[in-house]
């Protein structure tokens, strides 16, 4: 009884975390499109330097086309297409071979995911749930096999979690239905 009531508080945990996640993820993308179309009100696109040298002036002169590599994020005033956005082709390659370790992840600058990638698969996370365990080894009395098997199952559990992140990433990132850390998507 207690195994399960200690599996359903892990799952509650884990389903409260990644809802924010997403949420947080939703509301990062909808200030930066925001941004973008607030800042052409008071632009005067020029010339080309005015784009960074990575777009061109749209036929109004009053916003940039920034070129595929290219987004307006950050720059100084006056300026637009000066970020260089994180390619999907780099990040899906990076999570495909390294992502058990989150580097897909950190190369997007989504930085909370590769922690909770690098943490699941190095046991780290695993390590916090088998001293939640410690309660169950307590009622065991003599038999610690039974202890270590929970433990070892836990364990397992955050293994499989940690490869389902892995091809999620694959996925989202290959994709480009993920954005950066800074919000800009992936091209």
């Amino acid at each position: 009884m207690k195994i399960l009531r200690y599996f359903v508080i892990l799952i509650l945990f884990w389903t409260t975390a990644t809802a924010t996640t997403f949420n947080d993820l939703k509301e990062s993308r909808k200030m930066v499109t925001q941004t973008h179309e607030t800042d052409h009100g008071n632009f005067q696109c020029n010339t080309e330097a005015s784009c960074s040298n990575h777009g061109e002036c749209n036929t109004d002169n009053n916003a940039c086309v920034c070129s595929e590599k290219y987004a307006t994020y950050e720059c100084e005033k006056g300026h637009q297409c000066c970020y260089k956005r994180k390619e999907r082709l780099v990040g899906g390659l990076l999570q495909g071979f390294l992502g058990l370790f989150g580097a897909g992840f950190f190369y997007i600058e989504q930085i909370g995911w590769g922690i909770i990638q690098i943490g699941l698969i190095t046991g780290g996370f695993g390590i916090l749930f088998a001293i939640a365990c410690l309660p169950l080894c307590i009622d065991c009395d003599d038999n610690s096999t039974t202890c270590l098997s929970i433990i070892t199952c836990l364990y397992s559990i955050f293994f499989v979690v940690a490869f389902g992140i892995w091809i999620y990433g694959i996925v989202v990132i290959s994709t480009g239905d993920m954005i950066d850390g800074n919000g800009v998507e992936l091209y």
